[in-house]
């Protein structure tokens, strides 16, 4: 029943309208609310490939196809920005996959899989690069060794590995994007699959690819270009939400501790108001607690159970970025926005319905939004949620998106847009004075 309720969720996101999907890929989607904190200062760079793989997808979503017979230079090199710790930065292969080389990160580290019927091998070095700063990546195949270079010093190599893709083969060698040709277990280390990362200045095997470059330029393609300056933190684009099964925040000892407690924290900068920014459910996406932000009252709205109900001001800190917490015990629960805490008692069989949900009955962690928003609040125009938010952390454990459930695809992992003027990227930032 849950994995069928579970579906449902998935399936309801899914089937957003062609004319919707549409209209996300080439403007920015503004709901009936107005603009209550400024909105991204950060525009859209041409010339630049987000390599974000689609929440539902498995293969890539670009190849480029060389005629190796063609092919006179064995090295590829471009730049790199992210803040993803782990996930595919491009995939090749010759003879549809069964000799294959990918590079990745993990750790924050580049690394190389090699799987021929010569060798399998990993590979992983260098300094970490996930700083959200521009970096030079070289890979080049000299004698049947592979030398990765970062900003133009030497990184790691790989030495004998194996039959070269071009030796004997008078086929096509594929370079591709935010997918595998190869299922997931022919990797020779398993790897996370999603990077939220961004490469531009592109050369691949030193052949024109304008085919690429056309592809971002396309108009309709505009979403798959990067920002121009980034932050850290997972970006909502006011068009969906992220889902967490509660089990996977639930410790060994958390079903037996007879004075469970709830705990979350984050930092949200949002662009719009009159949106659900989290939400606890039943299986059965019975609402359990909400956290909406109201434009009428300037403030939030914190439900929880029937007639628990907690509305505080918006703080004066919030359009800069705002520390939230809360925190739910048998008998009180506390919300607090930076220093400001509000505490109310709350009813016994309140508590006990999350605590059962959370712990043995399917409950559903929503960041974002929540299923069924117009009926769930019929008499408020809500939205999705629309913004920035950061350090994550539900019940002690810090939240990556891309362990999500399911996540739509608007969503942002691992960087924000910059939201302000002075909210510059990495390196613009650590240049100026008095910012820290």
């Amino acid at each position: 029943m849950m994995a069928f309720n579970l579906f449902l969720i998935v399936l309801e996101f899914l089937l957003i309208s062609e004319a919707q999907h549409l209209y996300w890929k080439t403007a920015p989607l503004f709901s009936h609310t107005y603009n209550f904190c400024l909105p991204p200062f950060s525009s859209r760079e041409p010339r630049t490939l987000s390599i974000t793989k689609a929440w539902e997808d498995t293969l890539p979503f670009f190849t480029l196809s060389f005629n190796v017979t063609e092919i006179t230079s064995a090295e590829s090199y471009f730049e790199i920005r992210t803040f993803d710790p782990e996930g595919l930065v491009f995939y090749g292969d010759t003879k549809d996959g069964e000799n294959s080389f990918i590079l990745a990160m993990r750790n924050g580290h580049l690394e190389v899989q090699i799987n021929n019927d010569f060798s399998k091998v990993t590979k992983s070095g260098g300094p970490k690069i996930n700083d959200g700063k521009w970096h030079k990546v070289n890979v080049t195949n000299v004698n049947n060794n592979i030398f990765v270079q970062c900003d133009d010093k030497d990184a790691f190599s790989v030495e004998d590995s194996g039959q070269p893709m071009m030796m004997d083969y008078r086929g096509l060698m594929r370079i591709a994007f935010g997918g595998l040709y190869i299922n997931e277990s022919l990797l020779v280390t398993p790897l996370r699959i999603n990077l939220d990362a961004c490469i531009r200045n592109w050369n691949w095997l030193n052949k024109d690819t304008p085919t690429l470059l056309n592809w971002v330029e396309n108009q309709i393609n505009v979403n798959k270009r990067c920002y121009s300056r980034i932050r850290t933190g997972s970006y909502f684009h006011t068009m969906g939400l992220a889902v967490f099964i509660a089990e996977a925040f639930n410790g060994k000892a958390a079903s037996v501790d007879e004075n469970w407690t709830f705990t979350l924290a984050m930092a949200v900068n949002p662009v719009k108001d009159n949106a659900v920014l989290l939400a606890i459910t039943t299986a059965d996406h019975l609402p359990l607690l909400t956290l909406i932000l109201q434009s009428r009252e300037k403030g939030f709205l914190l439900t929880f159970g029937n007639d628990t109900k907690i509305q505080t001001p918006f703080p004066d800190t919030l359009c800069h970025g705002s520390k939230l917490s809360l925190v739910i015990s048998e008998t009180n629960i506390t919300f607090q926005q930076e220093d400001q805490a509000t505490l109310q008692p709350i009813k016994k069989a309140d508590y006990k319905a999350l605590k059962e949900a959370w712990l043995d009955k399917g409950a559903l962690f929503f960041l974002g939004g929540m299923p069924g928003l117009q009926s769930a609040f019929p008499h408020q125009l809500l939205s999705y949620f629309h913004g920035c938010i950061w350090d994550i952390m539900v019940q002690g454990q810090s939240i990556d998106l891309d362990r999500a459930y399911y996540k739509h695809d608007s969503i942002s992992s691992h960087s924000c847009p910059a939201l302000h003027l002075l909210d510059e990227d990495p390196e613009v930032k650590n240049e100026q004075t008095g910012l820290e």
